[in-house]
């Protein structure tokens, strides 16, 4: 039977994998009350293609015939997401979610639907019949090219990960969802879709804004797909990562398909990694530049790959180019507004040119986005370190003693201790630079808290000890400009205000120009009356109110 929009075979594609069906059948059960219900909800008839046997090309080792290709121009492709469906080297994913998709994006009708209620539907509507390994999310997200997003069909207990049934009790089910009323919901979305596929005006009108090249984001290359995947698990910057592995597994993905755009960003973002915090004169933000340029290359649309190019140029080496950055993590976002790193990054380079507010908005959404981004939260902490008031600096203690300890880098940790030290808790302030001495005696970030704690605590030749010892050390990389901060707090808290002054003034030329920072940070406090210091504030107040108006763009 042909779909009712002619020139396609037929209204509904059900995709899924055999394993899925063999145990109880659920897959033919789910498609029998399916038409159903479909019966109920379209005065039409609507055409359902769903093959039970495996001889019409569903064997996981044939090749794509003619008759299923014809059989996948269909109006809508539902296909049935299980822990066995997301499998590059299966018939059902390359043969008839992938092949529909490629198909889909290229097809008169688009595969993304403007609806008649003004939103957009994609015409793949995917089932869900168990939660999901990250990997596989990954997966399928990449070849969507954005958020996963399907009607469920799961029961769920402790220990429990399984396809809903009709006479599930919905109670007793964590996700509270019912069979029916999932399927209902299912058969209404498609009727709103082919309802609009109908409208040759809403289709007509539906604004050509999808990305077509995110179809060459990742890869159909099963050894190119391993490599990458491997290296996505060691790409770990909140926990100790394994960054020369990573970097050598992204080198093999690359290898085995050249054109993967995808891996070219990662490889980018990993040598900004080990840039950034492991070997910061190697010149590897030189690498990560050639390869994000690799990527976008390969694919102008990838919004990973502009994020590891803004990523990678934003250091020491390069000035720290706060304009160009932030016009690139917004770009990123504009092609991929589900990307969380792009939003969180953003967040810190706000936080960095005196966007507090600002910063803590997008680093939220990130953290919406993805629960899981670890260094979003931690970065959150910064932000209200660097907003200065008394109430964001008790946040900020309640904060880090929630966090893991091997999350708390020294960095952070001298961001806590100095925290304390505002609050005039000096005993706790010790104890956590201590604690830092203990891990990394010459730590420059704890030296450079110890110097601020003995100032306070009018321990002059201390102060200028841990001063003279930070000075001897290169401060000249990655982000030693909060070192560099610390040391002309303890300047001013010495009244060596002129030398205050000009440590502020190379920190601001070399990465931190925090204007609002700089003018409310309580530990300042005797610079306030200093010419040079009202000076320089006026500087970075006309480069924060560009910023300002940047970040509204």
């Amino acid at each position: 039977m042909a779909s009712i929009i002619p020139g396609y075979e037929y209204d509904i594609f059900i995709s899924y994998r055999q394993k899925d069906n063999k145990y109880d059948g659920w897959v033919t059960e789910f498609v029998d009350h399916l038409k159903r219900e479909l019966e109920a909800t379209f005065k039409e008839e609507i055409s359902v293609y769903f093959d039970i046997n495996p001889h019409d090309g569903l064997l996981e080792t044939y090749d794509i015939n003619a008759s299923l290709k014809d059989k996948v121009k269909c109006l809508i492709f539902v296909p049935v997401i299980s822990q066995t469906y997301c499998d590059i080297k299966s018939f059902a994913w390359l043969n008839e979610f992938c092949t529909f998709n490629k198909f889909a994006k290229t097809d008169k009708l688009g595969r993304d639907i403007k609806l008649i209620s003004g939103n957009v539907a994609s015409r793949i509507l995917p089932v869900k019949i168990h939660d999901i390994d990250k990997e596989d999310k990954t997966l399928l997200e990449n070849e969507l090219g954005g958020v996963l997003r399907a009607v469920d069909f799961i029961y769920t207990e402790p220990g429990i990960n399984r396809p809903l049934k009709p006479n599930d009790n919905k109670n007793e089910n964590q996700n509270k969802t019912d069979y029916r009323n999932q399927l209902n919901k299912l058969a209404n979305a498609i009727k709103e879709i082919i309802g609009s596929m109908k409208n040759p005006s809403s289709v007509n009108s539906m604004p050509i804004v999808i990305i077509a090249s995110q179809q060459k984001n990742f890869t159909a290359n099963p050894e190119a797909y391993k490599w990458f995947k491997k290296a996505e698990f060691r790409l770990t910057p909140e926990d100790n990562f394994d960054i020369d592995s990573c970097i050598q597994f992204l080198k093999k993905a690359i290898s085995a398909d050249a054109s993967f755009a995808l891996a070219h960003a990662e490889l980018s973002k990993a040598y900004s990694f080990k840039n950034y915090f492991i070997d910061p004169n190697g010149r590897y933000d030189e690498e990560a530049y050639v390869e994000a340029e690799k990527s976008l290359f390969l694919n102008p649309d990838l919004a990973e790959g502009f994020f590891a190019k803004a990523y990678g140029t934003w250091t020491f080496q390069n000035k720290f180019p706060h304009e160009k950055v932030i016009r690139e993590y917004k770009k990123a976002i504009s092609i991929k507004p589900e990307l969380d790193e792009a939003y969180h990054y953003l967040g810190v380079v706000y936080m960095h040119v005196g966007l507090t507010k600002e910063a803590l908005e997008v680093i939220r959404k990130a953290m919406k986005i993805n629960p899981d981004n670890k260094v979003a939260s931690l970065d959150l902490i910064s932000c209200y370190y660097f907003g200065g008031m008394k109430k964001d600096l008790l946040q900020v203690v309640d904060l880090f003693k929630q966090t893991p300890d091997h999350l708390i880098s020294p960095m952070r940790a001298s961001y806590w201790a100095i925290t304390l030290i505002t609050l005039d808790r000096f005993a706790e302030a010790e104890k956590i630079i201590s604690d830092g001495i203990n891990k990394n005696l010459s730590d420059l970030f704890i030296n450079s808290a110890l110097a601020i704690l003995l100032a306070k605590k009018g321990d002059r030749t201390g102060a200028l000890e841990r001063i003279e010892y930070c000075e001897k050390n290169n401060l000249n990389t990655s982000h030693s400009h909060h070192a560099v901060y610390n040391l002309a707090v303890a300047y001013g808290l010495l009244d060596s205000l002129q030398i205050s002054v000009n440590k502020l003034t190379w920190v601001a030329e070399n990465g931190f120009p925090n204007y609002t920072f700089f003018r409310d940070d309580p530990l300042l406090i005797s610079l306030h009356q200093f010419p040079p210091y009202n000076e320089l504030l006026k500087k970075l107040k006309v480069s924060w109110e560009k910023f300002s108006q940047i970040a509204k763009e």
